[in-house]
């Protein structure tokens, strides 16, 4: 009976041996697969915390981008004598005359007119320093933005001689704009290449002060260009002039020692027209 009891007990031991080596990998592969789940919850998390933080940069750089550009048309529309630039005389006088001797190819003040209409059909792909293209482009393809910006943000702009970008409020006294890396600022350009640019024939002739000319918008295009409307001949001429705004985020990629280089950079453009004098 003896023998017979051991060789039971032996039996069952081997049998419970073999339970627990069971449950053991049974319980190492349930904490294997918690392990990646939380390690995919991890990455998730942090991806769309990454969105997010990408969103608000986008968000703050396309606001101060927009400031930028409501303050140009503040500054083309007339003038602001506490403000720390001045222009004299301003870009348009109250009888609607554009002060055309204020622009020119190296965009003086911020403002940019080109005199060779071939420039603006350079292609990107071969724009550079050397074979420029639109004045709002990149520096790397020639554009005219220049840096008008102190290492720490704020604008290093010369009121009398400056080229370039306008750093928000350099005419106009608007409030710097908050938590950006670097101040945006505007470029103006006066497009007085190629045909005459007609008014829209939807307003009034007899509107022929700068502030009754509405902003210019697509929808009217064919007509402002005089490229065929219906009766754009008898149309009366326009000023037509572009604003291009630049907007920044609030984190540098790298360390720099000339500008900030933000992350996050927006570009607006809008279209303004004004009628000349008849």
């Amino acid at each position: 009976m003896t023998h017979h009891h051991l060789i039971l007990f032996a039996a069952r031991a081997g049998r419970i041996q073999r339970q627990t080596g069971a449950s053991l990998l049974i319980v190492l592969i349930f904490m294997l697969v918690l392990s990646v789940l939380a390690t995919f919850g991890v990455r998730n998390v942090r991806m769309l915390e990454r969105q997010a933080m990408s969103e608000q940069e986008y968000q703050l750089a396309r606001q101060a981008a927009e400031a930028a550009l409501a303050d140009a048309v503040l500054d083309i529309e007339g003038s602001f004598p506490n403000a720390s630039c001045t222009r004299a005389p301003a870009i348009m006088s109250g009888q609607g005359s554009l002060n055309e001797a204020a622009f020119g190819t190296d965009c003086p003040r911020g403002l940019c007119s080109l005199s060779d209409p071939a420039q603006y059909q350079v292609d990107w792909a071969t724009a550079s320093s050397d074979t420029p293209g639109a004045p709002w482009w990149p520096a790397s393809k020639g554009g005219m933005w220049g840096n008008n910006a102190n290492a720490n943000g704020t604008p290093n702009f010369d009121c009398g001689s400056g080229t370039g970008g306008v750093p928000l409020g350099s005419y106009t006294n608007t409030p710097a704009f908050p938590r950006v890396v670097r101040q945006p600022e505007y470029l103006v350009e006066w497009l007085n290449i190629g045909p005459k640019y007609k008014c829209p024939q939807s307003t009034p002739s007899g509107a022929a002060s700068p502030s009754a000319a509405p902003i210019y918008s697509a929808a009217n295009e064919t007509t402002a260009l005089g490229s065929g409307g219906s009766g754009s001949a008898t149309a009366p001429d326009c000023y037509l002039l572009r604003i291009t705004s630049r907007g920044f985020g609030t984190v540098r990629t790298n360390a720099e020692t000339d500008i900030p280089n933000p992350r996050v950079e927006v570009v607006l453009q809008g279209y303004v027209y004004r009628y000349k004098p008849q």
